[in-house]
């Protein structure tokens, strides 16, 4: 996908897909990277390796995260692709485009004033709901039907992923919302978090899905949420589905 792109200034560009939200822009580039006052209500919501923030602006909610490369190894891979928020803006569009629920990405920003590649903003939509780690917590690890539901949609999603040669570093529980269905106990679950969702086009298909179903499992260790053999072997069975029928 071809973002749109707009200069900001001469140091600031603005990257978007349909009609570029210039109030909300200027309201994030004015607080953000100028220190000053603007029309948006901003709250540091995290502050560990990147600066993300909840935005509200004009009634509606925004999550910011703000992206500047540190390490050797990452300032160099910066300086010969684009910056950080253009790429998780264009693999969000991707998966969105590809029938995953994702929070819809509204913006890329960037900034570049010395010879350090540039510092970047991604900013997405709220995505209204209960993370799926705590939802787990309240009680639904509980419910048969649901966790059927669960393992059918992240089936899904992998299949999605693979598909698309992506590899998924990071799907752990609180990456993703639950929302409920428009039926009584149908729950929908939402991706919020593609920072570590990585491109890997020259790996074949098998070890693709190798390194994404390896990596969700030992996500799930780690949380320590059992999984039962039965829900494994579901899991499993919807995976290989939904890759025949993209066939």
């Amino acid at each position: 996908m071809v973002l749109k792109k707009e200069k900001y200034n001469s140091e600031i560009g603005l990257y978007y897909k349909n009609k570029l939200p210039c109030e909300l822009a200027d309201a994030i580039v004015q607080y953000i990277w100028f220190n000053q006052e603007s029309a948006g209500d901003f709250e540091l919501i995290r502050d560990i390796r990147s600066k993300v923030y909840r935005m509200k602006f004009q009634g509606d909610t925004y999550y910011l995260k703000c992206y500047r490369p540190q390490g050797m190894s990452k300032i160099m891979k910066n300086f010969f692709r684009p910056a950080d928020a253009v790429r998780y803006f264009k693999i969000a569009d991707k998966l969105g485009q590809a029938g995953i629920s994702i929070a819809p990405p509204v913006l890329a920003l960037t900034r570049r004033t010395s010879l350090r590649p540039a510092d970047s903003i991604f900013v997405t939509r709220e995505v209204p709901g209960t993370e799926l780690y705590n939802y787990l917590l309240e009680g639904a690890q509980h419910d048969p039907e649901q966790r059927k539901q669960m393992v059918i949609q992240f089936a899904f999603m992998w299949s999605k992923l693979i598909r698309l040669n992506l590899v998924h570093l990071d799907p752990w529980l609180g990456n993703f919302m639950v929302n409920p269905g428009q039926k009584a106990g149908d729950i929908h679950i939402e991706l919020i978090d593609v920072d570590n969702i990585y491109p890997r086009p020259l790996l074949p298909r098998k070890l693709l899905w190798l390194l994404n179903v390896k990596r969700l499992n030992y996500k799930l260790e780690r949380v320590n949420f059992p999984v039962t053999q039965a829900e494994t072997e579901l899991f499993l069975a919807e995976l290989d589905k939904f890759l025949k029928e993209s066939l």
